[in-house]
C-alpha cells in the first residue's frame, strides 16, 4: 500500500508542478532532489556527487534507449583512411554508437557480432560488410586499394563536469532523464520496490517525447540499475 501511495504521489507531483526546461546539471539536480522530497545537500542523505553520477548515468540510459533519430544532435561523421589489405581500423575517441558506414560509393552492411565469422566470409567488393569489435571497426573484405570510408556515428555526450554543464539529450527528454536519475538513486539505496515502480513511467515519458522522431519506436522497459554499456552496435 505504501508503494502505491509513493508512485501516486510522484505522478501527482509531475502533473501539479510545471516543469521548466532543466538544461544544466545544477537545474536537473535540483529537480531530482524535489522528486526525492529533499531540498538541498545539507539536509539530505544523498550528496551532490551521488546525484551527479545518477544524472550522468540516467542521461546515458536515455540516449541508449532512444532511437538514433531522437539523438540527431549527437550524430557526426568521420573519415577513415583505408589501406590495401588492412581490414581493422580504430574508432573515433568520442564514439558511442554505430549508425552507418560508406566505403567508396557503397553503404556497407553492419554484421551482428554473433554472425560475424559466417557472414564476413560471404562479403564481397559489391556487398561490403563490417562489424564493430572492441575499439575497432573491421571491414570485410579488406580493401584492395587505398581510399576513404565515411563513418556516421553517435558521439559520446558532453561530460557533466560542472554545475553549468548542460545535458546533451534534447530538452524534451529532460523529465525522463530526471526520473531515471531518481530510479538510479533508489536502486543504489536498496529501495528496489520503489525504484521498480518508476520503470513504466520512464518508458511512457520516453515514448511520448520520441514519437515525433520515429512513430515506430519500440522501447524496452528496463530499469536503470547500474553502469550503462557504451560503444555497442544496435
Amino acid at each position: 500500500m505504501k508503494l502505491r501511495y509513493f508512485i501516486l504521489a510522484l505522478l501527482l507531483f509531475f502533473v501539479s508542478v510545471e516543469v521548466s526546461e532543466a538544461a544544466t546539471l545544477s537545474q536537473v539536480r535540483t529537480r531530482v532532489r524535489e522528486y526525492l522530497y529533499e531540498t538541498d545537500e545539507v539536509n539530505s542523505i544523498y550528496s551532490n556527487t551521488m546525484l551527479n553520477e545518477a544524472i550522468s548515468q540516467a542521461q546515458l540510459y536515455v540516449i541508449d534507449v532512444l532511437p538514433v533519430s531522437a539523438n540527431y544532435n549527437m550524430l557526426t561523421t568521420a573519415p577513415i583512411p583505408l589501406s590495401s589489405g588492412v581490414d581493422s581500423y580504430s574508432l573515433p575517441a568520442d564514439f558511442r554508437r554505430m549508425v552507418a558506414l560508406k566505403v567508396g560509393d557503397k553503404q556497407a552492411t553492419l554484421l551482428k557480432p554473433e554472425e560475424y565469422f559466417n557472414k564476413a566470409l560471404l562479403a564481397s567488393s559489391k556487398d561490403i560488410a563490417y562489424c564493430v569489435i572492441g575499439s575497432k571497426i573491421v571491414i570485410s573484405p579488406a580493401p584492395t586499394a587505398s581510399g576513404t570510408a565515411i563513418l556516421l556515428y553517435m558521439k559520446q555526450p558532453t561530460a557533466l563536469s560542472s554545475d553549468s554543464a548542460t545535458l546533451t539529450t534534447l530538452p524534451e527528454f529532460d523529465t525522463p532523464v530526471m526520473l531515471a536519475a531518481v530510479q538510479y538513486i533508489l536502486f543504489s539505496d536498496s529501495q528496489t520496490a520503489r525504484a521498480g515502480l518508476l520503470t513504466n513511467e520512464i518508458i511512457k515519458q520516453l515514448k511520448a517525447a520520441s514519437q515525433k522522431y520515429d512513430s515506430t519506436t519500440v522501447l524496452e522497459a528496463k530499469p536503470i540499475t547500474g553502469q550503462v554499456s557504451t560503444g555497442e552496435t544496435k
